[in-house]
C-alpha cells in the first residue's frame, strides 16, 4: 500500500469489478485486487480505460497482458470493468488443468 490513508469511496474500480471496498487498494500505478490476511496484494493489476489490462496473481504465480479493442458505440460497456474477469478465467483453467493430472 503506497498511498497510505487515501480515501475510497463507494463506487470506485475495485469495488465495481471485485465487489470490494477496502482501504488499502491502491499502490503506485496499481490497483490492489486482493489482499491476503497480512494486507499483502495477491493480486494486482493496472487496467487502462482503452483495453488494457495487465495483471500479476501471486497466489497462482502467473501472470499476463490482456489487451482488447473498445467500441464506444456499445452504450453501458466498458473493457475497464468487464478486465478483472481475466485472472478469475486464468485461475480456473489452472485449477482444472491441475485436477486432471
Amino acid at each position: 500500500d503506497q498511498i497510505g490513508k487515501a480515501q475510497v469511496n463507494p463506487g470506485e474500480y475495485v469495488q465495481n469489478s471485485r465487489q470490494a471496498l477496502h482501504k488499502s487498494i491502491y499502490g503506485l500505478g496499481e490497483w490492489r485486487e486482493e489482499l491476503d490476511s497480512a494486507g499483502n496484494a495477491t493480486l494486482s493489476s493496472s487496467p487502462g480505460w482503452a483495453g488494457a489490462y495487465p495483471w500479476i496473481d501471486k497466489k497462482n504465480q502467473v501472470y499476463g497482458f490482456f489487451l482488447t479493442h473498445i467500441n464506444p458505440g456499445i452504450k453501458g460497456f466498458s473493457s475497464f470493468y468487464a478486465s478483472p474477469v481475466i485472472p478469475l478465467f486464468v485461475r480456473e483453467v489452472i485449477s482444472g488443468a491441475s485436477s486432471n493430472k
